[in-house]
């Protein structure tokens, strides 16, 4: 789901409760992340769902944001919001004290012929549960990842770094990139306001990818999944393998 909110009249007080496989984990989108913001403060968190409580102030209107995980809106205190969605189109709620909806995350259609991140070659799965499969993924010389898409959330480690690159369905191959040992992908690097700065990040366009300097062991990585665009992956460099936590 995305939109943004515009307050039409008083102060609005709700409380949300986000739910996730792994409450921590958020991915990267092209529009903002509704969680944590200004007029947002974080209530609790465990490792199931994160509880905010959010004032909408008179005359306040949001970035457009998208919801990476499914979320209950308990609205607290009376009022009239507008939502808008990216293509325009927008409705006026009159919030009711007391009010309880659910608001679906954002989820990515299967495309036909397009198959998701795994299985896949050179990725031998470690173990699952009902909530994750855990994959040991090699990257080799001349093997290259067929085109595929992320549908769903993954978090990765790197166990050894080395250089890949990606090639985006029908384009020429993107610039080689560098990943880590001990580099995270798919978690949030530190924000600054809660006491850490962050450690670096991968900038991408399409799927792929750009080294930093900086990134290294125990550096977060926030990767853009699900990925829009269906690509390849191919080994660049060196020995790069990546314990993968893939979320049902």
């Amino acid at each position: 789901m995305r939109r943004r909110f515009d307050n039409l009249g008083v102060g609005i007080a709700v409380a949300l409760i986000v739910f996730s496989s792994s409450a921590s984990a958020q991915n990267a989108s092209k529009y903002a992340a509704p969680y944590p913001r200004d007029g947002v403060l974080k209530l609790g968190e465990s490792d199931r769902v994160i509880a905010w409580e959010v004032l909408r102030e008179k005359g306040a209107v949001s970035a457009m944001y998208e919801l990476p995980l499914d979320q209950v809106v308990v609205t607290l205190t009376e009022g009239a919001v507008r939502f808008t969605t990216p293509n325009g189109a927008s409705r006026v709620s009159q919030e009711k004290f007391g009010a309880v909806r659910f608001e679906p995350a954002r989820k990515t259609p299967p495309v036909a012929g397009i198959p998701g991140q795994f299985p896949r070659i050179n990725a031998v799965k470690l173990f699952e549960t009902d909530r994750i499969n855990v994959w040991d993924q090699v990257w080799l010389a001349n093997q290259t990842i067929t085109n595929h898409l992320h549908y769903t959330q993954t978090v990765g480690v790197f166990l050894s770094g080395g250089k890949l690159l990606t090639r985006d369905l029908g384009k020429p191959s993107n610039a080689p990139f560098e990943r880590h040992q001990g580099e995270l992908l798919g978690v949030p690097p530190p924000r600054a306001t809660e006491g850490a700065a962050s450690a670096g990040g991968a900038a991408r366009g399409g799927s792929g990818g750009r080294g930093d300097a900086a990134i290294g062991r125990g550096a977060a990585t926030a990767a853009p999944a699900p990925m829009m665009t269906p690509h390849e992956e191919e080994w660049a460099g060196g020995a790069p393998r990546d314990i993968w936590s893939e979320f049902k």
